[in-house]
C-alpha cells in the first residue's frame, strides 16, 4: 500500500509539473505561394517561464522541435524554425550560452504537399521549459487541418516567419 502511494503521488507530480510554464500551444496552416504549406505553432507562456530555441546546443538543453506522427501526404521541407530571434544569455543550469524566448515564441515548418485534397498533419512539438529554478521537458500534439487547393496567404503575413 506505501509503494502505491508513493507511485500516486510521483504520478500527480508530474501531471501537475507537465502543466506547468505552458499557457497553451496553437497551430495554424498557410499556403505558400509556391505550394508549399507553412505550419505556424505559438507557444504562450507563463510569466518567468522560456522556452529553448530549435537550434540545438550539444551539452545544452533540449532543443524545441517538431515530430510528424505518419507518413502523410507530405514531405517535410527542413525543420522546425525559429521565426524571431532568439534571446541568448549564459545559462547558469548548463554553464554555456543558450538561446531562448519569453513570453510567446512562433515557431514554422515548412512541408510539400503531394495532394491538393485536404488532410492533417499531426505531429508532436517536444520542448524544454525552465524558470531558473526547475526546467521540464514537454511534449504538446499538434493537429493541424490543411487544404492545400487553398489560395495564398498574403505575403506580408509570411514575411516575418520566412526570414528568420
Amino acid at each position: 500500500m506505501k509503494r502505491f502511494a508513493i507511485t500516486l503521488t510521483a504520478c500527480l507530480i508530474s501531471i501537475c509539473a507537465a502543466a506547468q510554464g505552458v499557457l497553451s500551444v496553437e497551430s495554424e496552416s498557410a499556403v505558400l505561394d509556391n505550394g508549399n504549406v507553412e505550419i505556424l505553432i505559438t507557444v504562450n507562456l507563463e510569466p518567468q517561464w522560456y522556452i529553448y530555441s530549435t537550434e540545438p546546443v550539444k551539452g545544452g538543453p533540449m532543443a524545441t522541435s517538431l515530430t510528424a506522427a505518419d507518413n502523410g501526404p507530405y514531405t517535410l521541407e527542413g525543420t522546425l524554425r525559429d521565426t524571431e530571434t532568439p534571446h541568448t544569455k549564459i545559462d547558469p543550469g548548463f554553464q554555456m550560452e543558450v538561446k531562448y524566448f519569453e513570453n510567446s515564441v512562433r515557431f514554422a515548418q515548412t512541408l510539400r504537399p503531394s495532394t491538393t485534397e485536404k488532410f492533417t498533419f499531426k505531429g508532436w512539438l517536444e520542448f524544454q521549459t525552465c524558470n531558473g529554478m526547475e526546467c521540464l521537458l514537454n511534449e504538446e500534439e499538434i493537429s493541424v487541418d490543411i487544404n492545400p487547393s487553398a489560395a495564398p496567404a498574403a505575403a506580408e503575413t509570411l514575411t516575418a516567419a520566412a526570414e528568420s
